[in-house]
């Protein structure tokens, strides 16, 4: 089969914008997960100034669990975590969170990212759950909006 010299430029055409966002997705989500990886190193090192670069001005914090049998859903603080985060318990004490997979979505300035994870304080496992990252572009560029996660000691990979 022949294409015509329309057909080849439609075609053309339409493969280089596909290179063109495939190339353009890859630098969004590479920004993304450096971001996201920033927090992370933050919290190993105790470092909540770290930690507060890497989000919005008012980030949503939300965290569900079941205790006794009962489905939880609470908020936090941003102060409240900064803290955590500054003062990890006992002295030598690190949190450890370990992202195992990750799926981002993104549109415009709004992305959402799926991280399962697995949580130790030092070597020892603590829980493990998702962490469901919201993500806005600011003019500074990628920013952490809000996370939702959940935790659980059993069924843990």
């Amino acid at each position: 089969m022949v294409l015509s010299e329309f057909s080849m430029k439609v075609f053309l055409f339409i493969l280089s914008l596909f290179i063109f966002q495939s190339g353009y997705s890859q630098d969004e989500h590479a920004e993304i997960k450096s971001v996201i990886n920033r927090f992370f190193e933050g919290m190993k090192s105790a470092d909540s100034a770290m930690v507060r670069k890497t989000m919005t001005d008012n980030p949503v914090l939300m965290t569900t669990f079941t205790r006794k049998g009962i489905p939880q859903l609470q908020s936090e603080e941003l102060d409240g975590l900064l803290k955590a985060i500054a003062t990890p318990g006992k002295p030598g004490e690190v949190y450890d969170e370990r992202l195992l997979s990750w799926k981002i979505l993104v549109d415009d300035r709004m992305a959402s990212v799926w991280t399962p994870y697995a949580f130790y304080i030092g070597d020892n496992f603590s829980h493990c759950g998702v962490n469901s990252f919201h993500m806005y572009k600011s003019a500074d560029g990628w920013k952490i909006a809000g996370i939702f996660d959940t935790r659980r000691k059993e069924n843990c990979p």
